[in-house]
């Protein structure tokens, strides 16, 4: 194993950080997974309302934004991952009734039809209220 124990200085720094765009009190970034087939990874962000946004980085600092659903308030808790392996992002939820349940991926991403990029939902779990299950 190797140890650098050398001080950080800034020229280490790789570059600063950009702001992608400004988030609004109450949105939730959801995690970053190919949604778009872009190079770069995509964000998704939770809204208030239930909104769900995809955020494509264009490589420069900056990022497009695309409002892909609506109806995700109800959605306790929520995810990003690559559900059945294809290398896309699909989501993954807990309903307020206890049931897991994922949006995979369609394999499509149509920036005039963003909401085609998910299918769903599909239970995967049923959990018992209290059984800690």
């Amino acid at each position: 194993m190797f140890v650098d124990a050398r001080p950080v200085t800034a020229s280490d720094a790789v570059t600063r950080p950009s702001v992608l765009r400004a988030a609004s009190p109450g949105d939730v970034v959801l995690g970053s997974g190919n949604v778009t087939s872009g190079p770069v990874p995509d964000l998704l962000i939770r809204r208030p309302d239930g909104t769900l946004l995809i955020l494509e980085p264009d490589g420069r600092g900056g990022a497009r934004g695309y409002r892909c659903a609506d109806g995700f308030d109800d959605v306790m808790l929520i995810g990003v991952a690559d559900i059945t392996g294809d290398g896309y992002a699909g989501l993954v939820g807990l309903t307020d009734s206890g049931e897991v349940v994922v949006f995979p991926h369609t394999g499509v991403f149509w920036p005039q039809d963003p909401s085609a990029a998910f299918g769903g939902p599909v239970v995967l779990a049923e959990c018992i209220r209290g059984s800690g299950i």
